[in-house]
């Protein structure tokens, strides 16, 4: 039973792709959660454009899902580059630290 569920998801995929009426899009979680969720809101109310299913996980099943065909484009974290795919930075945001006062790292940072 599961290889032939994954046998007809497959072919839905593939008729999705082949139409173009559905675009996957992954994101991590702070990112799909956090920034993303205005530009999705903006792209489902442009008139003539692909249905757009939002998928939000952490970083490892996102890579996994876009490099397995799962998902059309993908905003993440990082990446580790793999052939066949491109990368382009789309934010860059201040990574912040933040301790209780009396932590042994603040000892460093003052």
């Amino acid at each position: 039973m599961p290889l032939a569920l994954s046998m007809l998801q497959l072919d839905e995929r593939a008729r999705e792709v082949v139409s173009g009426t559905r675009l996957r899009v992954g994101a991590s979680s702070n990112i799909g959660i956090y920034m993303l969720q205005p530009y999705v809101s903006t792209f489902k109310n442009i008139p003539a454009v692909p249905e757009l299913d939002l998928v939000i996980d952490n970083n490892p099943n996102i890579a996994r899902q876009l490099t397995s065909g799962e998902l059309d484009i993908a905003v993440m974290e990082w990446w580790h580059p793999k052939s066949g795919f491109q990368a382009m930075d789309w934010r860059q945001e201040p990574v912040v630290l933040i301790t209780s006062p009396d932590h042994p790292v603040r000892n460093g940072m003052k």
